[in-house]
């Protein structure tokens, strides 16, 4: 889904900017409707893809931006990194439908000042972002209570339990740095196995992103080397 506009240039100064980078047509359309709608907003910019969003929102005036952390073409957490070192937004939002405490806390290490999870309602998200146009940090309720029971919560199995041995092999090679062709041919099977093993080992370890499982992965290693 393209922008309505390029250029926030010609907007009211005073309005909040705002672009949204996600691959979800639906819910772009429902919050630029929202946004637009909303006094004290601009028509906030869409973009379907990273590559896209991070190259046109070089030229383009905008106080904050809303990245998918699963985003097609770049990951979301590159693309938030890559925003911070830019400088070209000067608040960057993780926007997400996991609410795990690895994907929230990666995010945060990423350079983002907030994190806001998709099952907020646009009103929710509405008022976190004219806080956020404000300079104050916003976490979605979800994404607080996920931090709060990682510091605050009893020991809990460990989802490693759940990945079989191949995948905790698959996890391990990449966790070392090595590509899925890498690990195809050190494995002797298919990358498409690689492909499917790599799914599998996202949803069992309940994160987004291969490198929100790599640190869960590393994690782990240190709670027994501790």
């Amino acid at each position: 889904m393209e922008p309505q506009s390029q250029s926030l240039a010609s907007e009211d100064p005073g309005l909040i900017r705002v672009a949204i980078i996600d691959d979800d047509a639906d819910l772009l359309r429902l919050l630029q409707s929202v946004l637009a709608s909303t006094p004290g907003f601009a028509v906030p910019l869409v973009f379907s893809d990273s590559k896209t969003a991070f190259r046109k929102l070089a030229r383009s005036r905008i106080d904050m931006a809303l990245v998918d952390l699963t985003i097609p073409g770049d990951s979301g957490l590159r693309l938030i990194r890559k925003f911070v070192e830019s400088g070209h937004v000067p608040h960057v939002v993780a926007f997400t439908s996991s609410d795990d405490e690895v994907s929230v806390l990666e995010a945060l290490k990423a350079g983002a000042k907030g994190y806001w999870v998709k099952s907020a309602s646009p009103d929710e998200l509405v008022g976190a972002l004219q806080r956020a146009s404000r300079g104050e940090p916003i976490l979605s309720r979800a994404a607080y209570q996920a931090i709060l029971s990682r510091i605050q919560g009893p020991a809990r199995p460990s989802k490693f339990q759940n990945l079989s041995k191949t995948e905790t092999n698959v996890l391990a090679l990449t966790a070392d740095g090595l590509s899925c062709g890498d690990i195809s041919k050190r494995l002797q099977v298919s990358v498409h196995t690689i492909y499917v093993h790599n799914k599998r080992i996202l949803k069992k370890l309940g994160v987004e992103s291969r490198s929100a499982a790599i640190a869960l992965f590393r994690e782990q290693a240190e709670s027994f080397q501790t």
